[in-house]
């Protein structure tokens, strides 16, 4: 499932950093750009240099160099005749099987944080014969802290080879600073920050470790959102918004704290009536009240945006065009290959295991209120009490705050490209730097504001673009 990128013209490769090495300078997509300082998310096809493109899960490319579907996980067919303990034995049956192809590394870390999905691989993979290292971050934060899950499962299955980092104490000023960031992975502006997992780096790198293995994407297979379900309402299909309705433990309750939250945003004051509805979902706050919304360049994105627990074409979005695609092509375990050669794979990317997802009656994916309860019924033989009771997944948004502590704000907003760009005022930057020193910011509006400080990192930083049209952010240049 490893993704691949080609030029128009044909020349493909796994690494994207191998198509532009010999090309002076490349165009930056300036309406990818826009669409991830708004949305967070981009076409699925597309990258930030003009003429660079990706392929979707599902194509390759023919002897001609064009796009070819060889694989469509839509033409995939529920079998409802599929009983409950067959999905329980046909999952397990199958991640493990897709880690049995990982194992055959002589130096093996895993990743473990504590959530299900890590502790799933790493469990698996000692029950499997494997011995690996084992890469864990410890916080003071509550919000962030997972401890109590990852020593549950070291308590179950110990090991000798932990390497346990303090989060509080990574040095985000000079070691793994966002120079750092942007050296390590130039292409992607990313959403969260490398810097929570450069030990892992360099741990990887002092003990001979070239594969890393994660619980990534378990979510996109796993888990849903309720919220998800409304979806079906604003596209006109009341009838499937009934049906998925039917699998939630408080249909009731549901509907009446969904719509009442609804109404509150449908009555909001907007520019334009006839835009309502798309500004009143798509706006994110007070802070770009006098900012105009750019108009996006593909209205797929939002409109099926989201997904929730049951509904198989809404959990396949992650191979298609959700925001998914900018978290798994800006991240860490990206950048390691392009860099490093070092592998940081998923079990849960598998094609045999998405397929039999796929096929799972959608009844069984949610129950007793946990929306992780299938794959805790998967794994019941070896997940800890602790993780088996667990309802909450943790918020490292403490990372970044701390890394932003080391910017000087000020001195970043004296000349933004972003204003440069026409993509965003002076006057909503300075509403966002005043938010950001009072520390009032909603989540939506921290997530936009960290976009806005990447961008301007990024795009200095960003040793491949053309910048003649628009000279990067001179803070970013002198700070680096």
């Amino acid at each position: 499932m490893q993704q691949k990128y080609y030029l128009e013209g044909g020349k493909a490769s796994h690494k994207l950093s191998s198509l532009i090495d010999d090309v002076s300078s490349v165009k930056l997509n300036y309406s990818v750009l826009k669409d991830f300082l708004w949305f967070s998310t981009l076409d699925p096809e597309m990258t930030f240099y003009e003429g660079v493109y990706r392929l979707p899960y599902g194509y390759e490319l023919n002897t001609n160099g064009n796009p070819v579907e060889v694989w469509n996980p839509f033409d995939i067919d529920v079998d409802y005749s599929m009983s409950y303990q067959e999905v329980i034995d046909g999952v397990r049956f199958y991640i493990e099987k897709s880690l049995k192809k990982l194992l055959n590394q002589d130096i093996l870390a895993c990743e473990l944080s504590g959530g299900y999905d890590s502790s799933t691989v790493y469990m698996l993979a000692r029950k499997l014969g494997s011995d690996p290292h084992v890469l864990t971050l410890a916080f003071k934060d509550s919000n962030a802290d997972e401890r109590r899950y990852a020593d549950a499962v070291l308590r179950k299955w110990p090991s000798d080879k932990v390497h346990r980092i303090d989060a509080d104490k990574i040095d985000y000023a000079d070691r793994y600073n966002m120079r750092w960031n942007y050296k390590l992975n130039p292409h992607w502006p990313i959403w969260i920050t490398f810097s929570m997992l450069g030990p892992f780096f360099d741990i990887a790198k002092a003990n001979g470790i070239r594969r890393i293995l994660t619980g990534q994407m378990g979510d996109h297979l796993f888990l849903g959102t309720k919220d998800g379900l409304w979806s079906w309402l604003h596209m006109g299909h009341p009838l499937r918004f009934a049906k998925e309705l039917s699998y939630l433990p408080h249909p009731l309750r549901f509907c009446l704290s969904g719509a009442k939250k609804r109404l509150k945003s449908y009555l909001k004051p907007t520019i334009e009536d006839s835009k309502a509805l798309f500004v009143s979902t798509l706006r994110y706050s007070t802070l770009l009240e006098k900012e105009m919304i750019p108009k996006p360049t593909f209205a797929e994105l939002h409109t099926d945006h989201t997904f929730c627990c049951a509904d198989k074409k809404q959990m396949l979005l992650w191979l298609t065009n959700s925001s998914f695609h900018m978290s798994r092509y800006s991240s860490f375990g990206r950048a390691l290959y392009e860099q490093e050669g070092i592998e940081h794979v998923s079990p849960f990317e598998d094609r045999e295991l998405i397929e039999f997802m796929l096929s799972i009656p959608p009844q069984y994916r949610y129950g007793k209120g946990n929306p992780r309860y299938l794959h805790a019924q998967v794994m019941k033989d070896l997940l800890p009490t602790e993780l088996q009771q667990r309802r909450k997944k943790a918020e490292f948004s403490i990372s970044v705050w701390q890394q932003m502590a080391t910017i000087d704000h000020d001195r970043l907003w004296e000349k933004p490209v972003l204003v440069e760009m026409e993509l965003l005022q002076k006057e909503t930057i300075r509403r966002f730097q005043q938010a950001y020193k009072a520390k009032k910011f909603s989540n939506r509006e921290f997530q936009m504001y960290w976009r806005m400080i990447n961008i301007e990192y990024w795009y200095a930083l960003n040793p491949y673009l053309d910048k003649s049209e628009f000279p990067p952010n001179p803070y970013v240049l002198e700070s680096t």
